[in-house]
């Protein structure tokens, strides 16, 4: 940033809640499509069609996952890596979710640079449940628990009171 330019302010909790719920949209509809489809993946490959019932005696009951199996495990975990996934990946290469896009917020680093990997998956975990976004209301400078524990913000990239 050149000194001719104005600081960016820091996004309200307002602008950040709205892009967290549409990018929540996103992203649930992204680990549905993917759980579905590798879940049927698994099942043709593993043949699975049988499960233990109490007694000791297998049933056919249709093609299902076992809910102890190891590849159930996987799919459980599943949300948070594509989350994680999504959130790093926008926030590395252009600063902004498609909710930020659509809310005029930015994520940076506090020298204005775009952030790195690591500083994203500091924020998406300090972030969590929005437990982070708390911080805001105590702060002046509006600045979440991820922001300062990441070195970065989130700016608006337009003034208004959202």
């Amino acid at each position: 940033m050149n000194e001719s330019q104005s600081l960016p302010t820091n996004a309200t909790f307002g602008k950040r809640l709205l892009a967290i719920l549409y990018d929540s949209l996103i992203v649930f509809f992204i680990i549905i499509i993917t759980i579905i489809i590798l879940q049927f993946i698994a099942i043709a490959a593993l043949d699975i069609n049988t499960v233990a019932i109490p007694n000791g005696e297998n049933q056919e009951i249709g093609k299902e996952i076992p809910a102890d199996s190891s590849i159930n495990y996987f799919f459980e975990s599943l949300w948070l890596i594509l989350s994680l996934s999504y959130f790093a990946y926008f926030w590395t290469k252009r600063g902004q979710t498609p909710g930020m896009k659509v809310w005029k917020i930015k994520v940076i680093q506090n020298n204005g640079k775009n952030i790195t990997w690591y500083q994203a998956v500091k924020r998406y975990l300090f972030a969590f449940f929005g437990v982070g976004l708390l911080v805001i209301i105590m702060n002046k400078k509006r600045l979440a628990l991820q922001d300062i524990l990441s070195h970065s913000q989130l700016v608006s990239l337009r003034n208004d009171s959202v």
